[in-house]
């Protein structure tokens, strides 16, 4: 990773974990909110380019007497191509047999960072914002099944990639809560990832850029809860 890169992650590590607890005596409440939607990579790559489906779990901690900042941390993942295609294979000592070979590419990522607090925390509309830090990991499969007439059989599965990255998240929308506890809850979200090869060979320069970018939308469900009421 770049120096640059470095100090932008260390100074967001540092705020997410300190900025919230100024005032750590307070009374704490926040929300877990549970959401999907779609993730459209931005660029022209061999790898995890094309749009997928993306789910995300969110927990938010608002302390009163912190007027700026809530706590906000987050864990997701991401399917981006689930390709299908009728093949044939060779058994040792038989003949080729008719397989199903499937490609798939997906993410796993999780967060940790900081959400603009608000005026009206408790009220039916809640807009956010928050920027966090985290971590990437991405994988691409292969796997080659057989169907028999009662079920599918998996004969092999090969890893063809797998990254573990740093980035950014930025995340903005709101929660609309249609009673004290349960609403709904729409977000835009924005992925920074640092170093990401996306090629089916690394690159021989190593000062190509490898950042990648990712663009989302997600709807779902939030509940409030309480801590020490």
């Amino acid at each position: 990773m770049k120096p640059s890169q470095l100090a932008i992650v260390t100074v967001l590590t540092v705020a997410s974990v300190l900025g919230p607890f100024d005032a750590a005596q307070a009374v704490t409440f926040g929300e877990v909110a549970l959401a999907g939607g779609g993730t459209f990579p931005q660029g022209s790559f061999t790898r995890y380019a094309d749009p997928g489906f993306l789910v995300n779990v969110r927990a938010t901690l608002h302390i009163p007497k912190v007027e700026v900042f809530a706590f906000w941390i987050d864990l997701g993942g991401a399917s981006f191509s689930d390709e299908h295609h009728n093949t044939t294979a060779d058994i040792a000592g038989g003949p080729s047999i008719p397989v199903i070979q499937t490609y798939s590419e997906g993410l796993f990522n999780g967060h940790i960072g900081l959400q603009l607090a608000n005026m009206t925390r408790r009220a039916f509309f809640r807009p956010r914002a928050a920027l966090g830090v985290g971590f990437y990991h991405f994988s691409s499969t292969m796997s080659w099944d057989m169907e028999t007439v009662d079920t599918t059989i998996n004969l092999a599965t090969e890893t063809v990639d797998s990254q573990t990255r740093l980035g950014w998240r930025v995340l903005t929308g709101a929660d609309f809560f249609i009673s004290t506890r349960l609403g709904f809850t729409a977000d835009f979200v924005y992925d920074h990832v640092f170093d990401l090869n996306q090629t089916e060979t690394p690159l021989p320069n190593d000062n190509v850029d490898l950042t990648s970018r990712f663009h989302g939308f997600t709807v779902g469900l939030v509940y409030m809860f309480d801590l020490y009421p």
